[in-house]
Order: C-alpha cells, then structure tokens, then sequence
C-alpha cells in the first residue's frame, strides 16, 4: 500500500502519527471550555497554530461551524452543564410595580422631573400621587398626606415595590418570618400595599393590584 494521505475536514487535517495527541487535546479543550463556544472554537485556533493544520480523524466537524460531531464530546458537554435552581422565597414576587420617591412639594418636584428628563405623566395624577410613564417600571411621586389619615401617610425613604399574589397571605409570612411591618396592609381604591424592611432598614413596599395585574 502506498502512504496514506492526511485526512481534510474543512481547514483541518491530521497526520496519522499525531492524530491521537492532538484528538487528547481537543477532548481537553472542550472539557474545560464546555461553558462557550466561541471559548472552545478560540483554543482550537490555538492548538492549530502550535501544530499547523489539525484535526481529529474520526472527528469531523461540521459545515463551518467548527463543531465536533463525537459522542464522548457531546456526552462529555452533557455532563459539565449545569442547570439553574429554581429558587422558591417564602413570599413569591410576581414583578416590580414601581419605584417611589417621597415629595414635601409635589407640584414643584414633578415639574423639575418633567424639565430634566422629559417624563410624561401616567396614569394617576394628582397632589397625593404622581405617576409617571416610565415603562416597564412606573416611578413615582409620593406627596403630602393631606387626608390626615395616619395609614395613608407614606412619608419616609425611596421605595421600591414588588407585585405579591395576595397582601394578606403576604402579611402573615412577614409576621412568621419577623420582617418588620412599618405600615399595612393599606387599602386604596385600586390595591393594597404592606410596607415592610430589610435588614438594612430599606423600604419595601409589598403591592397587590385589585385587578389583578403585575408590572
């Protein structure tokens, strides 16, 4: 028989005396590199550089994508992902509502927000409660509390509010839990809120739509 020729897959080749080397290398490229192609694809520049043309017989790879078409590389991938945890909190959030900023001149304060950034105005509108349209998270003004009614009044620290599924059920996980409440739940014409803390003192405001809908 006369001398075998190299093997060409693509821009690849090998010499029979090396093939065993190099398909070692490349078996320990894609295991540490298993978490991105182009990391895999860019070491395999690499060793193709310190040899010249390589490749793996029995290792085509396909098209022009450089990908190896092998079991014990695939098999090899399968087993270095990792799957993400699904996570379950003692209080589920649905999405954040929105984001609130507490003001002592409402009027004056909405004003400078509209001059400086050129937000519109949302969907309430008035001296107690300044929304604006910031999609997807609405920021708001919160202003006086001219009611007198001391479960409407809000004033404290930025807020930021998460979207639960039912504030009472939320309520009594917080007491279980010793998160401490500062205010609620609070019921208003279209939700209910519980303001509670962090470890940190940071405001939270837990937020429950009437009709039914989050962020």
């Amino acid at each position: 028989m006369g001398r075998s020729r190299p093997h060409r897959y693509e821009k690849f080749s090998i010499q029979p005396k090396s093939r065993h080397a190099i398909s070692d290398a490349f078996l320990s490229l894609w295991r540490r590199r298993s978490n991105g192609l182009s990391q895999f694809l860019q070491g395999c520049a690499l060793v193709g550089s310190q040899a010249g043309e390589v490749s793996v017989k029995g290792l085509p790879f396909c098209g022009r994508t450089g990908i190896p078409f092998h079991k014990e590389l695939c098999t090899s991938t399968r087993k270095n992902m990792t799957r993400k945890k699904s996570v379950h909190g003692a209080i589920p959030i649905r999405a954040v509502d929105f984001v609130m900023y507490c003001a002592g001149h409402p009027k004056k304060t909405r004003a400078w927000y509209q001059k400086i950034f050129g937000f519109s105005p949302g969907e309430e509108w008035n001296e107690f409660w300044s929304e604006f349209a910031t999609e997807p998270v609405t920021f708001c003004l919160n202003g006086p509390n001219k009611a007198r009614r001391e479960e409407m009044d809000w004033d404290g620290a930025p807020a930021i509010a998460f979207a639960v599924e039912d504030i009472h059920e939320a309520a009594v996980v917080c007491r279980k839990q010793k998160i401490p409440i500062l205010r609620g739940p609070v019921e208003t014409s279209v939700c209910w809120m519980l303001f509670i803390a962090d470890p940190e003192q940071n405001r939270i405001v837990l937020h429950q739509r009437k009709n039914g809908t989050a962020g």
